[in-house]
């Protein structure tokens, strides 16, 4: 106890806790900068996203390269007026994707992958929209 009050009495204490409480503080705004950072670099503004399935799975492509991840990985798919969104198996990662992206035979696929799993596609009635053929 007597080496904390001690400790507390220095100017360079009071300093190291302002700056520890000042890092600490900052955190989230330099963790959302370099995601906003990243995601912009990885898709520019104009950009276009290509997204069809083939194979049982889900091919996209885009400025950042191209991907693939099978069917099966996901764990369902909910198909909005204006969006698909398809969670992944085990986690809470979820891919976004403009419904325009796909085909309305690949929309009944996504339905019936999901409906195969027993839980059936959930239809809700709205939904974030996007505006155009791009994605910025």
């Amino acid at each position: 106890m007597f080496v904390i009050v001690a400790l507390a009495a220095e100017p360079w204490c009071w300093l190291a806790a302002a700056v520890a409480v000042l890092t600490i503080a900052l955190m989230p705004f330099t963790l959302g900068r370099r995601v906003t950072r990243a995601s912009r670099s990885g898709m520019p503004v104009g950009s276009e996203l290509h997204v069809h399935l083939e194979d049982g799975s889900v091919k996209t492509a885009g400025p950042a390269g191209s991907a693939s991840t099978l069917l099966p990985v996901f764990r369902r798919a909910i198909i909005y007026p204006d969006t698909v969104l398809m969670q992944r198996t085990g986690t809470n990662v979820a891919l976004v994707f403009p419904r325009r992206c796909f085909t309305d035979e690949e929309i009944a696929v996504l339905r019936r992958v999901d409906s195969a799993r027993g839980r059936g596609v959930q239809i809700a009635p709205s939904a974030p929209t996007a505006s155009s053929s791009q994605i910025s």
